[in-house]
């Protein structure tokens, strides 16, 4: 992050201006104008960002986690934030703690408190230099104007990978993080046989396997950990450890198309879990009368061999199609077993921002069909045509949509959660399609 040596350059001069002009104005603009990671954004690559998983917590989301954590607190309390780049989530909590009379007082009663982490030198700076300019903007008598000594005062803020064997987790009582979300290629880890992982979920995992009892965790979280499929037993193994509340917060930020949410929860020995999505009510469900699956073909592996058969793809298709599949001129061959009509398919990308969530359509008629692995393929055990246009007609619901958006955030649909939806077909109903 070569970019950020510049952004460490402006904060010591503003750093040196206050010293000598005593004016809280300079910085306090600076900051409203300066956000690291708008900083960021302006003069590195998206990719580069998104490789290593960089994007700093916004001002209202810290704010938020910081006042929850900081509720908990008290004189002998850690936290560690052990993957903190520029301290965002680091400062926002120091306005919650005390200050003594001087500069160095303050920091290093801070110090004894705060503990962050981070593989990239020029971020650990940031946010030491950003705390500092945390307590000035207190009011604390400035007993040493040398910024570097200061900086030395926080020594538990520091360029270390979170993930080390040698980071002891019961040495914290509170935990705040804004993990990196990208996806690193694993060697089997507990709950995964190897691939590729988020690294949010080894951060969260990490931090609170052993962790003494009573610690406080406050995460956010990229959605498909609340809700993907791959992550169900990771899950499973944070309800053992961690009682709590999940809270939604949609969007991380304007510019970054990932849903998150709040964990909040505490280590104890009556482990209640986490309310994952925001409602377990039994329910009827389109499982109940459907069965789900994803379509066979895999269009850039499978060979082009055996039955020439109809094939639809997710670009062939418009919500609420009704397609007879007589009239599909799309035509390959594979050696999977065609999906004989009629049945429903759904296209797996699916964003919180669609108007519908399960963009449905209906496929009918006489001939076979091939179906793409981006397609949901849904399946009645018998032919009733009026049962599938019913379900058609439920999908475009507000209903449909308001239990997707809460159990599934991220931008793809699973089966487990397709087999989820609520659909129940009235007593009426069943007698006329029977």
């Amino acid at each position: 992050m070569n970019s950020f040596i510049k952004y460490n350059e402006q904060l010591r001069n503003l750093y040196s201006s206050y010293i000598n002009e005593a004016n809280t104005d300079h910085f306090e603009k600076f900051f409203k104008e300066n956000d690291p990671h708008e900083y960021l954004r302006l003069n590195e690559s998206i990719n580069s960002l998104r490789d290593l998983g960089i994007f700093f917590t916004g001002e209202e989301l810290s704010a938020e986690c910081a006042k929850i954590i900081a509720s908990t607190l008290n004189e002998h309390s850690k936290v560690i934030d052990p993957c903190c780049g520029a301290g965002n989530l680091l400062v926002a909590l120091t306005k919650f703690l005390p200050v003594c009379k001087t500069l160095t007082e303050t920091l290093a009663k801070w110090n004894s408190l705060l503990h962050g982490f981070d593989l990239i030198e020029d971020f650990v700076d940031a946010a030491k230099i950003r705390i500092i300019f945390q307590a000035l903007n207190r009011g604390v008598h400035i007993d040493e104007k040398n910024l570097q000594e200061n900086m030395k005062i926080l020594t538990n803020i520091k360029c270390k990978n979170g993930l080390d064997d040698d980071v002891s987790q019961d040495a914290f009582s509170h935990v705040l993080i804004n993990p990196p979300y990208n996806q690193s290629l694993l060697k089997e880890y507990k709950y995964w046989s190897g691939g590729k992982v988020n690294l949010a979920a080894v951060f969260v995992d990490k931090y609170i396997t052993d962790a003494k009892k009573g610690m406080h965790i406050v995460a956010i979280l990229p959605d498909v950990l609340r809700s993907g499929t791959r992550y169900e037993k990771w899950r499973c193994a944070i309800d053992q450890l961690v009682s709590g509340e999940i809270k939604l917060k949609g969007r991380f930020d304007k510019k970054t198309d990932v849903d998150v949410f709040i964990l909040n929860g505490f280590i104890n020995n009556v482990n209640l879990g986490l309310n994952w999505v925001s409602e377990k009510k039994k329910y009827q469900q389109l499982s109940d009368y459907f069965s789900v699956s994803i379509g066979k073909v895999v269009p850039y592996r499978d060979p082009q061999e055996g039955e020439p058969h109809a094939y639809i793809y997710p670009g062939l298709l418009n919500s609420w199609d009704e397609i007879d599949s007589n009239d599909i001129a799309s035509i390959r061959r594979h050696r999977s077993i065609p999906v004989l009509p009629p049945f429903i398919t759904i296209k797996r990308t699916s964003s919180p921002k669609d108007k519908n969530r399960a963009g449905a359509h209906l496929i009918y008629g006489s001939k076979p069909v091939y179906v793409e692995n981006h397609l949901i393929v849904i399946k009645a055990n018998d032919d009733n045509i009026t049962k599938y246009k019913k379900l058609l007609d439920h999908l475009k619901s507000a209903e449909v949509n308001f239990f997707l958006n809460d159990v599934i955030r991220c931008r793809h649909l699973t089966v487990k959660v397709v087999k989820e939806i609520p659909f129940k077909l009235e007593v009426s109903d069943e007698e006329t399609i029977k």
